[in-house]
């Protein structure tokens, strides 16, 4: 369990993940699972794994570890409702 004082350290790490992995379209790692697709990144004591399944249909786990014990986690699912989105900054309607 996160103790109240690394609740901060917590959250800026996974900002920190997220933007250098997936959504950073960062480097994926060997899969943890048959046919996954993984993203890892590490800080200090810190690591994170995002683990998902699918394309336009998807599903997915997110994990942070601290010195290699669990300490959060997230599950997630979606689907892409647009085949072509417009680029970040156009007008999306």
């Amino acid at each position: 369990m996160v103790s109240t004082n690394s609740l901060a350290q917590l959250n800026q790490f996974i900002v920190q993940a997220k933007a250098a992995t997936y959504v950073g379209d960062g480097q994926t790692t060997t899969p943890s699972r048959t046919n996954s697709h993984d993203l890892a990144f590490h800080a200090g004591e810190f690591s994170y794994l995002d683990s998902y399944f699918g394309g336009t249909d998807f599903i997915g786990q997110e994990v942070v570890y601290e010195h290699e014990e669990p300490i959060w986690a997230m599950n997630y699912y979606g689907r892409i409702l647009t085949p072509n989105p417009a680029p970040i900054g156009q007008n999306r309607l």
